[in-house]
């Protein structure tokens, strides 16, 4: 991945003379985690785009550079709101570095987050660790221990801020030599450019989720060389998936999370004669707000009688009213598990959206939502007597 000339120097001064080989002299070569359907690249402000449009016809997806440590890419507005417009499905990554200040770390997280948090994001973001050099002092550099310590820290903050699990993006060789197996549980991006088949196989992973095969492709529309990129679909973020039309389900997707304002109708999206009643106090599952021929329109579940029905009704303030409230848990920053309770699977923070459901012994069951909406979950948090 492109960035700052001297920081790629100063990185090649240490990983080439540490990492020329893996250290455990492994040559196998990785497999996939799944079928390789996807076709990418990766920019940042040293890869000109003269052509959106053109761009678009040569690729599935792009990874966009947001932040380069405690720096924000002079480029990265410009590139989202270019892939945003030609409808080119993106992610965003960090260039990272260790510090010997664990406030530094957090102030990577954080500043990454603030500056991706405000666009749609198709795959999931990515941590690309590829200098051990300290962000406070370029001639100085991180041991494995304290590298290690430095991944963890910024992936947990991240994870803390954004309810997100970043990709790592690394080289086999500098997962050998600075990294180690408590990050397997994490999705891959490897960086190894071969004409071979395959990847180099790697100290903690055993298959990949994304390759970048090259760094020196050629893309319409991009000045330039450009980083070239396999991806299998566990990279991209899941949507809600849905057919367009009016319809009934068996069930609702998640929980209920608004109910009707008045009675109206639950229509299709197009020319369709078929349509539904609902009455006052219906519960919906809101899945998306969508423009159809012009008109706003919020995509539901609705809940009528005893079954649900998918289809579409105005968006307007006298339509629905939204089952979340903003209030706060007793403690900032709570840990929410899976409804069994044995497997962490975000944070409910202070102001953040959700809704109270049911007791589950001495805990309690919410809807939340995350990453600013675009994301629904379900899980229970230690009660305390008040969650809102």
């Amino acid at each position: 991945m492109k960035r700052r000339v001297m920081s790629i120097f100063l990185s090649l001064a240490v990983c080439f003379s540490a990492l020329a080989f893996p250290a455990s002299g492994v040559t196998a070569r990785m497999q996939p985690s799944g079928a390789v359907s996807y076709h990418g690249i990766d920019i940042s402000r040293w890869n000109p785009v003269t052509n959106w449009t053109a761009v678009k016809k040569s690729v599935n997806f792009m990874m966009i550079q947001a932040t380069n440590t405690l720096s924000v890419d002079p480029k990265l507005s410009s590139n989202a709101s270019g892939a945003q417009k030609v409808g080119i499905p993106k992610g965003f990554y960090i260039f990272f570095a260790p510090s010997n200040s664990n406030a530094t770390i957090i102030k990577e997280a954080d500043l990454f987050y603030d500056s991706i948090k405000g666009y749609t994001q198709q795959l999931y973001p990515m941590l690309d660790i590829e200098t051990v050099h300290l962000v406070e002092n370029k001639n100085a550099y991180a041991t494995k221990a304290r590298m290690v310590y430095c991944v963890k820290l910024f992936l947990s903050e991240f994870k803390r801020v954004s309810g997100r699990d970043c990709t790592i993006y690394a080289s086999p060789w500098f997962v050998s030599a600075y990294l180690d197996s408590s990050f397997s549980h994490y999705r891959y991006w490897v960086a190894n450019y071969t004409s071979a088949s395959a990847p180099l196989q790697t100290t903690v992973w055993t298959k990949y989720d994304a390759w970048q095969y090259s760094s020196s492709g050629s893309v319409p529309g991009i000045s330039g060389s450009v980083d070239l990129d396999r991806a299998t679909g566990s990279v991209f973020i899941p949507t809600v998936k849905s057919t367009p039309g009016v319809y009934t389900v068996s069930k609702m997707p998640y929980a209920w999370n608004a109910t009707a304002k008045a009675t109206m109708v639950v229509r299709g999206s197009g020319n369709q004669s078929s349509t539904y009643k609902i009455s006052k106090g219906a519960k919906l599952c809101v899945l998306n707000a969508v423009t159809i021929n012009g008109t706003r329109l919020y995509e539901v579940v609705a809940e009528i009688g005893t079954k649900y029905v998918h289809g579409y009704i105005p968006v307007n303030s006298g339509t629905v009213s939204f089952r979340y409230q903003s209030g706060y848990t007793s403690i900032n920053n709570q840990p929410v598990y899976s409804l069994d309770g044995k497997t962490r699977i975000g944070y409910l923070y202070k102001n953040e959206k959700a809704t109270k459901l049911y007791m589950v012994g001495s805990r309690c069951a919410v809807v939340y939502n995350t990453i600013h909406g675009q994301n629904y979950k379900i899980g229970v948090v230690n009660y305390r007597g008040r969650i809102f």
